[in-house]
């Protein structure tokens, strides 16, 4: 049996993709309304999960809303507990795959030590804590979890692993695992900051362009064909060294300098600048 815990975009786009396959599921959730709509569309939905006799898989997809304080944990924390209690008199193992998307070091610290408080005398194999982030995009979700660009698992439970690889390997996007939860936490969160990153960047971009009367639009398209950042996946994703040469240092410096005479602030750019006058030599 899988359980899909949180029936909102991620767990119902994580739910269909996996029926698609073949796969029996249920999806639980709190709302009585939401459980009614599923029903009427011809899903199994429950306010509460369902065990197999030897091994059970329960997809976590419950919102975690952050602010400058973290990530707000007590909607998660409270659907982890309600589902180690309700399963811990069930015989059998319950791989609690985590897909919300939490701060690394989450799985492997509260989430482990949540289970380990509602069940005390159980093994931690009974309860192997797995992190497969979803990449979806709010208005493709369904499509999106049907033929993801990767699949993305990290626990240190290998069994766990193996069996969660297997589970979702129907979509035959490639897989990459890890040996810890917090890896692939941090995948998750690196991914949503690179894409604010250059999001905000050609916002930046788009200030200069305005000010000087340029179509700032038709510059990035150029950009976007000519940087060997846009066109290279590997280029600048190895860390520890910063970026050197002829060309990188002088020009970001000039730019930084160009904004300020016109009088507009190069946030971004000089962020950029003084991250780099903090990493190690090449």
């Amino acid at each position: 049996m899988n359980n899909i815990v949180g029936a909102g975009t991620v767990g119902f786009a994580t739910g269909a993709s996996l029926a698609a396959h073949g796969y029996p599921i249920l999806f639980v959730d709190s709302s009585s309304a939401r459980r009614a709509e599923l029903s009427a569309e011809g899903w199994d939905a429950a306010p509460a999960p369902r065990f197999g006799s030897s091994r059970t898989t329960a997809f976590v997809c419950i919102p975690t809303p952050a602010d400058d304080s973290g990530y707000h944990l007590s909607g998660l924390e409270q659907a982890v507990r309600s589902l180690v209690r309700a399963a811990h008199n069930t015989p059998g193992t319950v791989d609690v795959v985590i897909r919300s998307t939490v701060a690394p070091g989450t799985c492997d610290g509260p989430v482990t030590a949540w289970i380990r408080d509602e069940a005390p005398s159980r093994s931690k194999t009974d309860f192997p804590v797995v992190h497969c982030p979803e990449f979806l995009r709010e208005a493709h979700a369904l499509d999106d979890a049907r033929s993801p660009r990767s699949i993305v698992i990290g626990a240190t439970d290998p069994s766990a692993r193996k069996r969660l690889e297997r589970l979702m390997s129907g979509s035959g996007a490639p897989v990459e695992t890890f040996d810890t939860a917090t890896a692939a936490e941090l995948v998750k969160c690196a991914h949503n900051a690179y894409n604010a990153t250059k999001i905000s960047f050609w916002n930046e971009i788009e200030t200069i362009a305005r000010h000087l009367g340029i179509d700032g639009h038709a510059v990035a398209k150029v950009v976007s064909v000519t940087a060997e950042a846009s066109w290279n996946p590997d280029y600048g994703i190895r860390g520890g060294a910063p970026f050197a040469g002829s060309c990188l240092p002088k020009d970001i410096l000039g730019l930084i300098s160009r904004f300020r005479d016109l009088g507009l602030a190069p946030n971004v750019l000089t962020a950029v600048h003084d991250r780099n006058q903090h990493v190690g030599p090449p």
